[in-house]
């Protein structure tokens, strides 16, 4: 399961300028349509206890980017999701991988560019390793692998810049184990 939505984010604006609505807009918009569909196909995928979902973030979740509102912060929101449904469903054998691209090229539109389109597209490449921007079927081979039942043995990957080609297992230190509840005897953490 992908749930690749399109929304409005202002970008562009200092945060201190920022109206609030258009801070929040990306952060609950992105988030919830992530919670919702994840939380839609995991119960049909846990009753089957295999099954993958594939949430998209984006390079602002992890690096210091100016100017990108409240879209930064839906990109680490959305890995934080990812985290906690992996440590949720990875024990119940669903898989979720998190793939964090830099700007897709074919996206952009000229809405985008804060500053001559070239100059912006220039700004964009000079982030990434290969000082291209990465494309839609870039993207879509990239997440073949992880989504495929040859990464069956990790229960959380996060795949991070294309051009590194980086992809961190989950984390397991400070995870609590999940252990049968007394009261309703689901495999959970205890209540407290």
């Amino acid at each position: 399961m992908l749930n690749a939505i399109g929304f409005r984010a202002v970008q562009g604006v200092p945060l201190s300028d920022l109206a609030p609505k258009d801070f929040a807009y990306p952060i609950a918009t992105w988030t919830t349509s992530q919670f919702l569909t994840a939380r839609a196909v995991a119960r049909h995928m846990v009753k089957n206890r295999r099954g993958v979902i594939l949430t998209l973030s984006a390079s602002p979740a992890r690096l210091a980017i100016a100017m990108t509102g409240g879209f930064g912060v839906a990109c680490a929101a959305v890995e934080g999701l990812s985290r906690t449904l992996a440590a949720e469903l990875g024990p119940q054998g669903v898989r979720v991988v998190c793939i964090r691209p830099h700007r897709i090229g074919e996206t952009l539109v000229d809405a985008d560019f804060p500053v001559p389109r070239d100059e912006f597209i220039g700004f964009l490449e000079g982030m990434t390793l290969t000082k291209k921007l990465p494309t839609l079927a870039d993207v879509a081979n990239t997440a073949v692998f992880p989504a495929s039942d040859d990464a069956a043995a990790d229960g959380a990957l996060d795949v991070r810049d294309r051009e590194a080609r980086v992809i961190e297992g989950p984390d397991q230190g400070g995870r609590l184990p999940l252990t049968p509840c007394r009261r309703c005897d689901s495999a959970r953490r205890p209540h407290g």
